[in-house]
């Protein structure tokens, strides 16, 4: 499994179109079902987004098999001028988890 968490700061102006382009992304992604990839978005105080995915690891063998979905790529238009700080992307590892992925807990 390839563990991310990417991070990125939303412009004050922005931060509610963002939010709503977020839920129409998790609309699309909810409709279409992909599967291997476990995502969610939070957003931290300050207008940080927060935004960690699993997926494994041959997935189509692709690195990024959230650009393979529509409602992702949708996201990303015009993601640039709504950011104020851009996205910082970071590999984990997982130590220990509970009830965060499906598997985890069985659901």
């Amino acid at each position: 499994m390839r563990q991310v968490l990417v991070r990125y700061k939303v412009r004050p102006e922005e931060a509610a179109h963002n939010e709503q382009l977020a839920r129409q992304e998790f609309a699309g992604l909810q409709r279409t079902a992909p599967a291997g990839i476990h995502y969610a978005t939070f957003v931290e105080v300050g207008r940080c987004q927060l935004r960690p995915r699993r997926h494994h690891r041959n997935h189509r063998r692709r690195a990024q098999p959230l650009l393979e979905v529509e409602a992702f790529r949708a996201f990303l238009v015009g993601a640039e001028q709504r950011w104020e700080q851009p996205p910082q992307t970071t590999v984990l590892r997982e130590v220990g988890a509970y009830g965060l992925w499906p598997e985890a807990t069985g659901t």
